[in-house]
């Protein structure tokens, strides 16, 4: 085994093999955060995804897996807007959003009200207000760091 010398700023609670597999080999995919995370499998590896930004997995006396210290992390949050929302529209809402939730829920939470949907990585929040803006959705992404 390669040793391997990192630090996390955040140690993610699930295991190498909950994550989801992909098509690409030493690449899974957390469906908590919605985030890739990258199998580091020496020290040149983990610097390149710690460069990039990536969540990484090394593997030690088990696989550990996060985000490593140095990496600047910065957590987002969707703003909707308050506004009227169609029943088609609270359906794709609910299903981008909220998914175990009802309808009734659903609209209590954002029909005619703002709403959040908070501590979302990047690539999460792009997806949402992509879905969400094509169905004439109004909300807006805000970051904060962390």
């Amino acid at each position: 085994m390669t040793e391997i010398s990192c630090k996390f700023k955040f140690e993610c609670p699930k295991k190498w093999d909950e994550l989801v597999v992909t098509d690409k080999d030493g690449v899974r995919f957390c469906s908590h955060c919605k985030s890739r995370v990258f199998m580091a499998n020496d020290q040149k590896e983990l610097d390149e995804y710690t460069a990039n930004g990536e969540c990484v997995a090394i593997e030690m006396e088990y696989v550990m897996l996060g985000r490593p210290e140095g990496v600047p992390y910065v957590e987002y949050s969707l703003f909707i807007h308050k506004q009227k929302i169609s029943g088609k529209k609270l359906y794709a809402l609910r299903d981008a959003i909220l998914p175990s939730s009802s309808l009734f829920e659903v609209s209590q939470q954002f029909n005619m009200k703002p709403g959040k949907v908070e501590d979302i990585d990047e690539q999460h929040a792009m997806k949402l207000e992509a879905e969400l803006t094509k169905l004439e959705i109004k909300c807006e992404i805000q970051a904060k760091n962390s």
